[in-house]
């Protein structure tokens, strides 16, 4: 969140008026849970201001968590050179032939793709 100065008046009075005001409709929806008991909505406007406020640092986010998940599972040939080392040449071709290579292929369109639901 960004900071504010502080103004006379609590931390509604450093607010414009209509954050003022959506804050009060989302406050709204969740103590009413808007239209479903088991699923939070927002009005559509919200929703994709929402949206395009953080694409960005979203879409950082699913391109680390992505990496992180590649290494991750590359480094699993460590344990297949110490338990199944007469089968690492399989191990390898399939982790880092097969597995791998899909993932170094979908992480470019990840980072390329237009609709947040697609990128998810």
């Amino acid at each position: 969140m960004r900071s504010q100065k502080r103004l006379p008046g609590g931390p509604e009075a450093m607010m414009p008026a209509a954050v003022a005001a959506e804050r009060g409709v989302v406050e709204g929806l969740i103590d009413g849970r808007g239209a479903s008991r088991w699923r939070l909505m927002f009005p559509d406007a919200l929703e994709t201001r929402y949206v395009e406020e953080t694409r960005v640092s979203r879409t950082r986010g699913l391109l680390y968590s992505g990496i992180f998940a590649f290494v991750m599972y590359a480094t699993f040939l460590i344990s297949d050179t110490i338990h199944r080392s007469e089968d690492l040449a399989l191990a390898a071709m399939l982790r880092l032939g097969g597995v791998c290579v899909v993932a170094m292929l979908v992480l470019p369109l990840v980072q390329r793709a237009s609709s947040m639901r697609l990128k998810e």
